[in-house]
């Protein structure tokens, strides 16, 4: 069902180590939170498919009234009060969630596990937005990892170590340049500007960086 009908804007991948642990990255497109890009981790139960609800959590703190901010761990008992069905829920309703959760959410402190957030949202939305904001910048520029798949981008010259770096990030998600190449067109909008790094725009004007492009799209999350 996830390959069926792909959640817009998030993408998961199953640790190559441990079949129950899928690392998760999600792009933030509009709503307050618009332009955050979020890592997670899915943990699905070793019973599973139980009464146990998996886990999300996520690898940064999140400012919002459904994140544990002790925890970073999203509620997810509030949507799953009865436990996990697996004659009703899917793994694909759990990531449909996960990405309504940030365009629709109750903001009743009462039933919200971060009380405060919920709170500064029913009674401070300019205060909220704030902390919001540090959600959205809180993934720092890390020139040791960043800076060498950035010149890779725009085209510099890699030298030696660079370039098994990059290669190394970048190559297990080869098969998409490949496709992207092949085929001569897009699906969606999930080209990367090869000049400002700006993600989710429309195809580059030179066709050169298409493979380039391309293979950063769901390996972001090797990215650190």
């Amino acid at each position: 069902m996830i390959c069926r009908e792909p959640v817009d804007g998030l993408y998961v991948i199953p640790s190559a180590s441990n079949p129950h642990e899928w690392f998760g990255l999600l792009f933030i497109r509009r709503g307050v939170y618009f332009g955050a890009v979020l890592r997670f981790i899915l943990i699905i139960p070793q019973d599973f498919p139980s009464s146990t609800v998996p886990t999300v959590k996520f690898n940064q703190k999140v400012f919002h009234p459904h994140i544990d901010p002790n925890t970073n761990e999203l509620d997810l008992n509030r949507f799953f009060p009865n436990g996990w069905k697996p004659e009703n829920h899917h793994i694909y309703h759990l990531l449909l969630i996960l990405q309504r959760t940030f365009f629709n959410f109750d903001v009743k402190p009462s039933s919200c596990i971060n009380k405060e957030a919920a709170f500064m949202l029913y009674n401070d939305k300019e205060a909220f937005k704030n902390n919001v904001k540090d959600v959205i910048n809180l993934s720092p520029w890390d020139a040791s990892v960043h800076e060498p798949i950035r010149e890779w981008l725009v085209g510099s010259t890699l030298n030696e170590n660079q370039t098994s770096m990059t290669s190394s990030r970048l190559g297990a998600c080869s098969i998409f340049s490949n496709v992207a190449r092949d085929s001569g067109s897009k699906v969606g909008f999930s080209w990367v500007s090869p000049t400002d790094l700006i993600y989710m725009v429309e195809r580059p004007n030179d066709f050169k960086y298409i493979s380039r492009v391309s293979k950063i799209i769901f390996p972001l999350i090797l990215l650190s």
